[in-house]
């Protein structure tokens, strides 16, 4: 029977060229994830957090929000898609209503896209759409869209602004869902976002009403400001209020002898008599056509 050798185990030894690559591959498996997501935030997608209620039901006040990016890189805006744009120096989110070639016109405390009424099953039932400023009608020009935010009597968009329109070119995202980020308070939240669709004429809504529209004046610049005058008064909200006057008539002013006026009804006294007072002789006057 042959003896088996013993042999010495040997610590495999770790160069230094093998330490530096380790390293780097420590460092790149927490350094790629984070560019991935950085890059996916910068270039895919946004996700950010709620600071209002314009939006709401949609949206709560400190809900999260995912928004893609890509979606406007392959496809023009649609009616009905919530964004977020670009307006001055902030960032907002609205959802679409009026599209490039649309008249959009708000009456009845509905809004009506080519004349024809909207179904917006998003707003809440108390909400009734009103027109700012004294505008109820506007004419979405080419490369610009007309936005509102779902809670109508809470929300700053195109009916305030001087210039309504949101050109192509500042909307920057599509938001496709929303999510409560503190489950804890509100439950577990998650919503897609709705579409709006056009109602039919014989539904029962108001009719478009051509007479009752205010539009807002351009000048030479192009834009938009002011408002043109209207047929029917229209209700407004904004904090710019426009009050309508009624003119009166007025009636001659009639004066007497000494230059005091006559005021409507007011007898002008009779001449005195010889012997007799102005009270007698008025009594003497009645007392006759008695």
């Amino acid at each position: 029977m042959r003896k088996q050798k013993n042999t010495k185990y040997k610590i495999p030894t770790v160069t230094k060229e093998q330490k530096k690559k380790r390293a780097m591959g420590e460092i790149l498996m927490v350094l790629l994830p984070c560019l991935i997501l950085f890059l996916c935030m910068r270039f895919v997608f946004i996700i950010g957090v709620v600071p209002s209620l314009s939006m709401y039901p949609l949206m709560d006040d400190g809900y999260g929000m995912i928004a893609n990016r890509i979606s406007y890189e392959i496809g023009a805006p649609s009616r009905g898609d919530v964004v977020v744009f670009k307006k001055g120096n902030t960032h907002m989110t609205k959802r679409i209503i009026g599209i490039p070639g649309d008249t959009v016109a708000i009456q009845n405390g509905l809004v009506y896209i080519n004349k024809q009424p909207i179904v917006e099953t998003y707003l809440a039932e108390e909400n009734s759409t009103q027109p700012l400023n004294g505008v109820n009608y506007y004419e979405v020009p080419d490369g610009e869209y007309f936005v509102l935010g779902d809670n109508r009597t809470d929300s700053n968009d195109s009916r305030a602004w001087d210039d309504p329109f949101v050109s192509r070119k500042n909307i920057e995202a599509k938001v496709v869902c929303v999510f409560n980020i503190n489950p804890f308070k509100k439950g577990f939240v998650y919503k897609d976002v709705e579409k709006i669709s056009i109602m039919e004429t014989n539904s029962g809504a108001a009719a478009f009403d051509d007479a009752n529209v205010v539009e807002g004046t351009t000048n030479e610049a192009g834009e938009v400001g002011g408002a043109i005058s209207s047929t029917l008064p229209v209700v407004t909200i904004a904090p710019e209020v426009i009050e309508e006057t009624e003119a009166v008539e007025t009636e001659a002013v009639e004066t007497d002898e000494n230059g005091e006026v006559i005021m409507p009804g007011q007898m002008e006294p009779a001449p005195e008599q010889d012997g007799v007072d102005a009270a007698e002789s008025n009594e003497g006057l009645v007392a006759e056509e008695n």
